[in-house]
């Protein structure tokens, strides 16, 4: 077992404890899910919630930083930037949240990882259409919800 999934696995089982005082929320976790109406990517956090976060339609990804373009599979593109947030640790390692989430879902069809610079994590999101995702906060879970309604 790999050094990065035991340290998820122990994260998991200790119930993913808060990050320290004035840290800033990791990215833990990323899920699409099928919902009878829409189709939701789940974004779980350790130390609470970014402080904000935005969707926007573009025309491609790119990455942080140096706008370098980022091959997200689609025919749609939005682009979500999570702020005050990361998706690394203390020492620059990678969190356990996945780089690329490819679902078999009816609008989403796949979310890659687009940076983690600067306090700011982002994600290129491929849709078969270009759809407005509603953002739902869940601070009890630790949870950033994007509902890509059908």
């Amino acid at each position: 077992m790999s050094r990065l999934l035991r340290a998820c696995v122990a994260a998991t089982a200790l119930g993913a404890l808060p990050a320290a005082a004035g840290a800033m929320p990791v990215l833990q976790h990323v899920e699409a899910q099928r919902g009878t109406s829409a189709d939701r990517l789940v974004f779980t956090f350790r130390g609470g919630l970014p402080a904000t976060v935005r969707t926007f339609a573009v025309t491609r990804v790119t990455q942080d930083g140096s706008g370098a373009p980022v091959a997200v599979r689609g025919r749609a593109f939005r682009q979500v930037v999570f702020s005050m947030a990361h998706a690394h640790d203390s020492s620059y390692r990678p969190s356990c949240a996945p780089r690329t989430v490819t679902p078999t879902l009816d609008l989403v069809v796949q979310a890659r990882m687009a940076g983690d610079f600067e306090g700011q994590v982002t994600y290129g999101v491929g849709l078969t259409r270009q759809v407005r995702p509603a953002v739902v906060r869940r601070p009890s879970a630790r949870q950033i919800v994007l509902v890509f309604r059908r």
